[in-house]
């Protein structure tokens, strides 16, 4: 057994001498040295943690191998939430200069061969973090990523959404259009589900900032994500269209959500 740890020792001082530069074959090679018959997880430290992570931070193609990257963060983030969720900032602020700088884009949500979950951290924990990245989101210039990052942390229980709720008031020009982003990248028809939020956060709004979350809301109403149907697609939006109308013409038209709900007829 005392050969065996030590073996395992010097394999994890191995693969901790690995640096990628960058470079995504090395990246998806150091992934497998974490694999089942690799080094455990449970033996970094969370120095060798972070260590780790950096590995990943210029790999501009985390798509690669099936998403090696992505799929290895997702096991990471449950043992490492605060070194995940450290990388996955410093990959958002590259991602921002590459826009100032008309470089190409670094693309670390929304992949097509892997998803980062957050589901296997305690919720105390992710609502700790989504504290933070919704206060960098209030500040920030280009609100995208965040929002993605932060229902990625927070998901839509009630606790998630007093957040919002509570880091609304005093919210500057740009901290209202960052929150029209975050309810553009919320789960479809936010203000259907969710009737109670859309009025707790609508009221610390007036004139044209009110109106713009109004907007914000009305227009992702009308999203209904994606999925298979069966049958022609003018059938499917001709019942995609009646199920919105629907939920149109059930939404309360009272104090505090007449003006949405003005908003949503005009679509129908």
């Amino acid at each position: 057994m005392g050969k065996f740890l030590d073996l395992r020792r010097n394999l994890k001082d191995a693969v901790l001498s690995i640096h990628t530069d960058g470079d995504k074959s090395v990246a998806a090679d150091l992934v497998d040295a974490f694999g089942p018959y690799g080094v455990p997880l449970t033996m970094l430290t969370r120095e060798e943690a972070a260590t780790i992570a950096d590995e990943f931070l210029l790999v501009r193609d985390w798509e690669f191998d099936q998403g090696a990257i992505p799929r290895f963060l997702g096991r990471f983030v449950g043992l490492f939430p605060d070194e995940t969720y450290d990388l996955l900032l410093r990959r958002i602020e590259l991602n921002a200069d590459a826009r100032k700088n008309n470089q190409p884009s670094i693309q670390t949500f929304n992949l097509v061969q892997g998803h980062i979950s957050f589901g296997s951290v305690p919720a105390e924990k992710r609502l700790q973090l989504a504290q933070d990245c919704i206060a960098r989101l209030l500040q920030a210039d280009s609100g995208e990523d965040l929002a993605t990052l932060f229902w990625d942390l927070a998901g839509y229980d009630e606790a998630s959404l007093h957040l919002i709720v509570n880091s609304a008031p005093g919210a500057n020009d740009l901290g209202v259009q960052n929150i029209a982003t975050l309810i553009d990248k919320a789960i479809p028809r936010l203000a259907f589900t969710h009737t109670g939020f859309v009025r707790n956060l609508l009221q610390h709004f007036t004139g044209a900032d009110r109106g713009q979350l109004v907007e914000a809301f009305a227009h992702q109403a009308r999203h209904f994500g994606g999925g298979v149907f069966a049958g022609s697609v003018e059938t499917h939006m001709a019942q995609r269209g009646k199920q919105f109308a629907d939920q149109t013409a059930a939404f309360p038209d009272e104090p505090g959500l007449d003006d949405l709900a003005r908003a949503l007829r005009k679509f129908t």
